[in-house]
């Protein structure tokens, strides 16, 4: 048979996007290896996987030769491949059970090596889903690349790791992607689709050759069994991607995007003072790595940014020139990380509704919901922005602290009262001194503080050993699944035989 060429100049970019789906510590050596086939057009196509996920990538130009097929390890090609010039071309072609021969320029002739194969039968089947694709317009490939950027990282959180398309409303379909603290919908398109679907996330949709490769297309096949999930396909020029969907409702995440009746203070950014906010989070200090608190003031008619270094007590100011505002004066502190990314989203219309209400970030069908950070501290109080003149210097601020994540929007009034301020602390005795109540009420404040802070620091280790065992928990129940797939997949191949 005629060996299969592979060039190197197509080889090695097919071999990073492949590397994104193949595991290497898995326990079954056939998921290792990736597949190599000639059709019988001629079209070499590399398929790689981790059973839940299935990455092909198709050469070119058709080659010469009868169909075949073979199953070699990703990791000797690879090694082979960084050794070769970018113009050369491999030549491949079994060997035996166990090995295939490569075949390599080397100083002018040609030199040869065997590497590891495996038995075709033993690569899991390709699903193939049936239906005419659905062609994604460039603006949903880039809503669904966003939601998923917006979506959960915590492998605690299985059902959020993933970006939704939502078509329950007919005529106003949406793909949404949250992490519970921040929240990424949008909405002007329509798909032919009859069910919801969640979309996992996965580190291949955001490779740059893959979101280059032409206009993506969709297909989708629910499940026929209630606990199988179904499968989902999405493909350019010359990929292929195919995954799971996930099981489980997604959360009713409407509920948490405010109404935008509701906004008080809008905000709008022009383009060049964008990029002096981006260029501004980037270098103002942070004295808070935690949730990195950064603050959006319009207040006097001027916007600003607020900002302190840790052994600061006061708050840098920052004007921000050229932004369209109306509404009342007020102060709101986020997570830069999240401003940033917004921004970055093209997301340059801010709502502002209060301190402790969620901000939209809007831009035509798009939108983001981030949950604030607000002011506390026990001997301080949150000044109103009537009371602080206007001015470019520094601005006394309380820090601010996280509240409550997305999830937790439905918690009652009373939980998001401010702190009392030091009047309150005082004691009711008129005829005692001053200064001696000061001094006894500002002593037992900061023992509070003290106990607090201590507690705190109890429950983040706490939570941090029960995220370490339930990671490994998790791990664990996927190897678990994945053996039984396989397990299943083989018994079935048994089955067919016919003696």
């Amino acid at each position: 048979m005629n060996p299969i060429s592979l060039p190197l100049n197509e080889l090695k970019p097919a071999l990073t996007g492949l590397s994104k789906v193949i595991n290497r510590h898995t326990t079954l050596p056939i998921l290792g290896g990736i597949q190599v086939e000639r059709t019988a057009d001629g079209w070499v196509c590399l398929t790689a996987t981790d059973l839940d996920r299935f990455v092909t990538m198709r050469l070119e130009q058709p080659g010469q030769g009868s169909p075949c097929a073979m199953v070699v390890s990703f990791e000797d090609l690879q090694r082979l491949s960084k050794n070769c010039g970018k113009g050369e071309t491999l030549q491949l072609e079994p060997a035996s059970e166990d090995t295939a021969l490569l075949r390599f320029p080397l100083a002018g002739q040609t030199g040869e090596a065997k590497i590891r194969a495996f038995p075709v039968g033993e690569f899991p089947e390709v699903p193939k889903l049936k239906g005419e694709p659905i062609p994604l317009p460039e603006t949903l490939r880039q809503s669904l690349l966003e939601a998923l950027e917006c979506s959960s990282g915590d492998p605690g959180r299985y059902i959020l790791q993933s970006a939704c398309i939502d078509v329950s409303k007919a005529g106003a379909h949406y793909v949404v992607g949250t992490d519970g603290k921040h929240l990424y919908s949008s909405n002007s398109f329509t798909l032919p689709l009859t069910q919801s679907m969640v979309l996992p996330k996965h580190k291949f949709l955001g490779w740059r050759d893959f979101a280059l490769d032409g206009n993506w297309r969709l297909k989708v096949t629910p499940s026929q069994e209630t606990d199988v999930p179904g499968w989902v396909q999405l493909s350019s020029r010359r990929w292929r991607f195919i995954t799971r969907q996930l099981t489980g409702n997604y959360p009713e995440w409407k509920v948490a995007v405010p109404d935008a009746a509701s906004t008080k203070t809008t905000l709008v950014l022009g383009a060049d003072t964008v990029e002096q906010v981006q260029q501004a989070i980037n270098r103002l200090p942070c004295h808070e790595p935690l949730h990195q608190t950064i603050g959006i003031a319009w207040d006097h008619g001027e916007a600003a940014l607020l900002a302190k270094a840790p052994e600061d007590r006061d708050w840098t100011r920052v004007p921000l020139p050229n932004v369209e505002a109306k509404g009342p004066d007020q102060r709101v502190f986020v997570d830069r990380r999240f401003l940033a990314k917004a921004l970055g989203f093209g997301l340059c219309t801010i709502g502002l509704i209060d301190e402790i209400s969620p901000l939209r970030f809007t831009e035509g069908g798009r939108q983001m919901i981030v949950m604030p950070l607000r002011p506390n501290g026990p001997s301080e109080t949150t000044p109103s922005t009537s009371e602080v003149p206007a001015r470019e210097a520094e601005a006394t601020i309380p820090q601010a602290t996280p509240t409550p994540a997305l999830e937790q929007t439905e918690a009652s009034p009373a939980s998001l009262e401010t702190p009392p301020n030091v009047a309150s602390l005082q004691s009711g005795d008129h005829n005692a001194s001053p200064n001696s109540a000061n001094k006894s009420q500002m002593e037992h404040a900061i023992e509070l503080v003290d106990e607090l802070r201590a507690y705190h620091s109890q429950s983040q280790d706490k939570l941090r050993d029960l995220g370490t065992k339930l990671r490994i928990a998790l791990r664990e129940q996927k190897a678990g699944t994945k053996e039984l797939h396989t397990f299943r997949q083989r018994l079935r191949a048994l089955q067919a035989v016919q003696f």
